[in-house]
């Protein structure tokens, strides 16, 4: 993971009961959960689209977890599967959390590069993903109500819809 200016990472420690840490937390946990086998690039993307939602203030969400707690957005959330980090897992949550931290405050700050949240073929972000395995009823034919930014990893990502 790699976004400029980089932050050193924990410049202070969280206070485990701020909403900072709450953020970042969500942040982290929907990047982790969602994409986690799809490597640096296919977490960092799903990041992007958090922010890119939060940026658009989609489906009026205010916060990192008014976004990825909206009905029915990550599927993580509203699968009825156990969220789990394994131990193995503990030192790649950890990274992502560290990660997830860094992006909180470049974008809280409003330090994140003018075209950090441009994915693929979208200069202004996603807005949608899915697994390329399921066409959704929103995605149509692949993509014919809506941009198509790029495959991300397992998922397929688009704009607008």
């Amino acid at each position: 993971f790699k976004v400029e200016p980089q932050l050193p990472v924990w410049t202070h420690p969280l206070d485990l009961n701020s909403e900072e840490s709450t953020e970042v937390a969500c942040l982290a946990e929907v990047m982790f959960f969602e994409a986690r086998s799809d490597g640096e690039l296919g977490m960092e993307t799903v990041a992007k689209n958090v922010l890119t939602r939060l940026k658009n203030k989609h489906r009026g969400a205010t916060t990192i977890c008014g976004v990825v707690y909206t009905k029915a957005q990550y599927s993580y959330i509203w699968d009825d599967v156990p969220d789990v980090i394994l131990k193995a897992e503990l030192p790649l949550y950890n990274k992502v959390l560290s990660f997830a931290y860094q992006l909180y405050y470049l974008y809280e700050f409003g330090q994140l590069p003018d075209d950090y949240l441009a994915v693929g073929y979208c200069d202004d972000g996603a807005t949608h993903y899915h697994r390329f395995d399921i066409t959704p009823s929103w995605a149509g034919a692949r993509g014919t109500m809506s941009q198509y930014c790029g495959r991300f990893g397992s998922h397929v990502f688009y704009r607008g819809i």
